[in-house]
């Protein structure tokens, strides 16, 4: 059997070498074939067992798995969502969506493998190649007509998505901070469609001409005059109402979600469901019985205080939560959010500066600190802050019940970074944690 993870190896079979931006396989030849590889295939070496040497050898992967699972992937059909943000929202939407329209539909993304009522907890957020032809083989199995793919940065970058074709990609937006590589990024996941499949784009976002590639369908979305024109928008603490003017005729829309970015990511199931061929009137209907992902603007009541969960950890993103939260609720804000090992000292600090100003009080924590030092993470965030303003707890267990224990009437805390993550990474430790579970240990009153 073909194995690209050496601990998997078993006598007989054929080691795979996988070069990675963090880790390469080639470094793992050997103890495969102690523990029995009697095959190699990598981009270099001479080694004491058969050896091929491939130029590509993840190249060489797809092509394989392509052949190997040919049948399969002509009975499903794969959707891609790509963006900076939305993307876990937008793909969940899509995956409820389409079951409740009688398409089965499987979902693969930050909140797992989904598949009927069962999730199985990923390693990453889009799998790598080998796993992800695994959850498409299981998808067929359960006979699936569409498998739904959240498509992070990392997977674009480290190929994880090579040789696979999709029929829909969304993609949500285009963050104005990174936006030549997130643009380069989102164009690379639009060259993935098959032949005439259908590109669904924000038409709001500042590289929606961009990412209109003459190859594909180019489907928009947004407040712009598109494709599928959103307007009369009216947003509620837990629901939006809003009007869609699609083909000249213009339908009411009530969406039990909360947020305008809400009726974004939602836009983006119902043109998929439009595209497979279901009527308008039927998707409204069933609009009404979809949910928002567990850490997505999840509000938990604490007695007369507000606790607010939610996965915002970029600058646009907590701007939108922040505007919602505020126009929706009169008290004080408090914000919690960790800072992520990985980032430079200046975007640190920059993150830091814009929550303050955001909040009336931030309680500083971390969320990922992976190989670095938790207290030169938030040293980076609060350099320079008025310490007045906030409070440093590094444990973020610790954290979330200080920040819960300080709130008074009327006041609102936002816990965000994070949402419904299931683990943190700790030096070499990912150690299970979620934010949700936390916040509902600490208040006195079940979410809403």
């Amino acid at each position: 059997m073909l194995r690209v993870h050496s601990n998997e190896v078993t006598p007989g079979d054929t080691f795979l070498a996988l070069r990675g931006i963090n880790n390469d396989g080639h470094n793992y030849i050997n103890e495969a074939i102690n523990k029995g590889a009697t095959c190699i295939i990598a981009q270099e070496g001479d080694y004491p067992v058969k050896t091929i040497i491939e130029k590509d050898t993840r190249a060489y992967l797809a092509k394989y798995l392509n052949e190997l699972y040919a049948d399969k992937l002509k009975k499903i059909e794969l959707i891609a969502i790509g963006g900076v943000n939305g993307k876990t929202s937008a793909a969940y939407l899509t995956y409820q969506l389409l079951n409740k329209l009688e398409h089965k539909c499987a979902y693969i993304g930050s909140l797992g493998f989904c598949l009927d009522d069962n999730v199985k907890n990923l390693k990453n957020t889009t799998p790598d190649l080998y796993e992800l032809y695994e959850l498409i083989s299981e998808a067929v199995n359960e006979e699936c007509e569409y498998l739904v793919i959240e498509v992070s940065e990392a997977a674009m970058l480290q190929r994880r998505l090579e040789g696979l074709k999709f029929k829909y990609v969304a993609i949500t937006n285009t963050s104005t901070n990174v936006l030549n590589m997130a643009n380069n990024i989102n164009i690379a996941l639009l060259n993935k469609l098959k032949r005439y499949g259908y590109a669904i784009i924000n038409a709001d976002d500042e590289a929606a001409n961009n990412l209109q590639l003459e190859r594909n369908q180019n489907i928009l979305f947004g407040m712009h005059k598109c494709d599928y024109q959103i307007s009369d928008v009216h947003l509620y603490e837990d629901h939006s109402i809003f009007k869609l003017i699609d083909a000249n005729k213009m339908t009411e829309i009530n969406l039990p979600l909360a947020g305008k970015f809400n009726i974004y990511n939602y836009l983006v199931a119902y043109i998929i469901a439009v595209l497979i061929g279901v009527k308008a009137e039927e998707i409204i209907l069933t609009t009404s019985y979809l949910k928002a992902p567990d850490g997505r603007y999840q509000i938990f009541k604490n007695d007369d205080s507000t606790v607010i969960v939610d996965n915002a950890d970029t600058v646009e993103r907590i701007k939108a939560v922040v505007t919602k939260t505020k126009k929706d609720f009169s008290g004080k804000l408090l914000i919690l959010y960790g800072g992520n090992g990985n980032l430079e000292p200046e975007n640190l600090q920059m993150l830091g500066k814009e929550i303050l100003d955001f909040s009336d009080y931030t309680v500083f924590t971390i969320n990922n600190p992976y190989h670095e030092k938790p207290e030169d993470i938030i040293q980076n965030m609060t350099n320079g802050l008025d310490e007045s303003k906030f409070e440093i707890v590094v444990d973020r267990k610790e954290a979330i019940k200080k920040a819960i224990s300080i709130l008074a009437p009327g006041d609102v805390l936002l816990v965000l970074g994070r949402g419904n993550a299931p683990y943190q990474f700790i030096d070499n430790e990912k150690l299970p944690f979620n934010d949700v579970d936390e916040v509902s240990k600490f208040t006195k009153n079940k979410n809403v």
